[in-house]
């Protein structure tokens, strides 16, 4: 949270990059405390460290919502299974034409086994089929967890 994660869109508190938030870390159990301390001038904190962290206080309040996980969102019960073919093969590249999907969608039928004409198992192809069984493992994780 401190240091932020730009292709997450989080800014981070400006001015404290890794090395710095890997000091803090090593001071305190999380951003609450690190912050009481900043308005207390805590030792553990420098003066620049300390000014930088008061600066980006509205960021660092709401920072730790962005963060987690929400534990308070219903999941609706789900099928997760995949199906064993498709039902109808030129809907999809209907679907996949219109909207301008490209090859996600050459990738999602090939890493299930809709194999197109010509397909070949490669590096690719298997590292798409560990995602897509990834996310599956991941949805039967949620809806276990919150019903």
């Amino acid at each position: 949270m401190i240091r932020g994660d730009a292709s997450d869109g989080l800014p981070g508190i400006k001015g404290i990059g890794e090395k710095g938030a890997a000091l803090i870390a090593k001071q305190f159990t999380n951003l609450d405390e690190v912050m009481k301390a900043a308005t207390n001038d805590d030792e553990r904190l420098t003066a620049n460290i300390r000014k930088k962290l008061l600066e980006s206080a509205e960021y660092a309040r709401i920072a730790p919502k962005l963060v987690s996980c929400a534990k308070d969102v219903s999941i609706p019960d789900m099928k997760i299974d995949l199906p064993n073919k498709p039902l109808d093969t030129q809907k999809i590249q209907d679907l996949k034409e219109k909207f301008g999907l490209g090859t996600s969608v050459d990738r999602i039928m090939n890493a299930c086994g809709w194999f197109y004409v010509g397909f070949k198992w490669n590096d690719r192809a298997i590292m798409v089929l560990n995602g897509v069984i990834g996310v599956i493992l991941f949805a039967g994780i949620l809806k276990a967890y919150f019903t």
